[in-house]
């Protein structure tokens, strides 16, 4: 739930990020990948859906100012990585859709767009603010966890996806 631009989380969501914040991880997001949100034209989507590919989850907000930083770099990184088994899914928590597509028709994605204006998803994975990414691997399982996007976060993404790509199917 939003209130002022901030994401708010239960107390007990909250002490679960709190007691797996940051690094690698390697909990199985049960709740996650069951998750039903509503995609850009309507269609359900689910993480489940996604089993067998390398998944980049990043919460966003279109008055989110490092999620906005971050939109263009990750949808030229879908387009490249795509290809490979990589699919990015762009979780938007506005309470507004409307912000939300306003923003999007400004800036087109490849990315897979999920709308989820109560935060369920980032609750789900054990998120406690805006901007949140989890790196799930083939198997759905959350490998890595990030708070917050600056310039080192780009990269790092990359090397943990070249990790999760490499290891044996």
């Amino acid at each position: 739930m939003t209130i002022r631009g901030r994401v708010l989380l239960s107390a007990a969501a909250l002490a679960a990020a709190l007691a797996i914040a940051g690094g690698a991880a390697s909990a199985a997001p049960g709740n996650a990948l069951r998750l039903e949100l509503a995609g850009s034209k309507g269609q359900a989507i689910r993480l489940a859906d996604f089993a067998g590919k390398v998944v980049l989850v990043k919460i966003w907000a279109s008055w989110c100012p490092q999620c906005r930083q971050a939109f263009p770099q990750l949808s030229a990184l879908q387009r490249e990585l795509r290809p490979r088994g990589v699919e990015i899914v762009a979780v938007n928590v506005d309470d507004v859709r409307k912000r939300a597509t306003a923003f999007l028709a400004e800036h087109p994605t490849p990315m897979v767009v999920a709308f989820d204006p109560r935060a369920r998803m980032l609750e789900a994975l054990g998120g406690a603010a805006i901007p949140a990414s989890f790196v799930l691997d083939r198997t759905g399982a959350v490998r890595y966890r990030h708070t917050g996007y600056d310039a080192a976060t780009l990269a790092a993404y990359r090397q943990e996806i070249e990790t999760l790509l490499s290891e044996r199917q």
